[in-house]
């Protein structure tokens, strides 16, 4: 998960991200479930600091829509209520959720609960354009009690760094701008939102011509693996090309180091699946670990 990856760019604190971009957020008549990649909620050590994330379900359509919410950890399909109060209505999962015509609707995480990171399916059955997302931040006061009041009623000086993320509808390619320097580096989740398939991932770095970057003692910046049912994985940008995972690809018996990323890449990262799946950016902004949106585009066939 990518708070997980992101951790040791926030210190003391943990990192987050976030998901947005053309063809994302939206979901109408051609599909009718949007995913978002992160939610993360709880309390980090004893202190106070902790993560919280608002979400937001927006009917732009001229009808009420009757849509349910699910949510996963990363580890294969663990469905979980644990981000949220249980008096809440939406600890309860799959959770009902009526929204008027033009009607907004919110939902905020308990952040005094145990940590959790994962990810969450919106789904719904009319023919209507519905809007998705979250605010999630990492904070460092005092966490509401259940139940819980929204991120927005915090002074920014409690508020460490907070990111929008936008839910994305489940496609076969997305790619995004990628930048790689001393003072930020890209990062990305990766959703398999199916519960029966495993998805078989490509992953590609081109430079700002377009063309596959040559990466020293590697070859070609080329990457592939597979995701499970139901799991999400998350990298910084190099790591995809430089470091090996089992969770995600066959290691060599002999791990070789990790390759030192470039002193500065301005390029594009690209995802080809033949599985349909979600994914998400953030922009990790250095030495302080602060967020920034990163949007991703999920690439229609022309």
């Amino acid at each position: 998960m990518l708070s997980v990856v992101l951790s040791s760019f926030v210190i003391p604190q943990l990192g987050m991200p976030p998901v947005s971009g053309a063809e994302t957020g939206t979901g109408t008549e051609e599909a009718q479930e949007l995913i978002l990649p992160l939610i993360s909620n709880g309390r980090i050590g004893m202190g106070p600091d902790h993560f919280q994330s608002t979400l937001t379900f927006f009917n732009a359509s001229d009808s009420t829509i009757t849509g349910s919410l699910l949510v996963f950890d990363g580890n294969g399909g663990t469905v979980v209520g644990d981000p949220f109060c249980p008096e809440s209505p939406i600890s309860i999962l799959p959770m009902p959720l009526d929204i008027l015509p033009q009607g907004l609707v919110h939902r905020s995480t308990g952040p005094v609960l145990p940590f959790f990171s994962g990810w969450a399916r919106f789904s719904w059955t009319e023919h209507a354009n519905v809007q998705v997302g979250a605010e999630v931040a990492f904070i460092n006061a005092k966490p509401f009690e259940c139940p819980p009041a929204p991120i927005c009623v915090r002074p920014s000086n409690e508020i460490v760094t907070s990111v929008r993320v936008a839910a994305v509808r489940p496609g076969l390619e997305f790619a995004s701008a990628t930048f790689i320097n001393p003072n930020r580096h890209s990062a990305f989740t990766l959703v398999n939102p199916s519960g029966l398939e495993t998805a078989t991932i490509e992953v590609t770095l081109l430079d700002s011509a377009g063309q596959i970057v040559p990466v020293e003692g590697l070859g070609p910046a080329v990457a592939g693996g597979t995701l499970g049912p139901l799991q999400s994985l998350s990298f910084l940008a190099w790591e995809f090309f430089s470091n090996c995972d089992p969770a995600w690809q066959a290691c060599p018996a002999v791990i070789q180091p990790p390759i030192p990323p470039p002193d500065m890449f301005h390029g594009s990262i690209r995802f080809r699946s033949d599985k349909p799946i979600a994914v998400g950016g953030v922009q990790v902004l250095l030495p302080e670990g602060r967020w920034e949106e990163l949007p991703v585009v999920r690439v229609v066939p022309e």
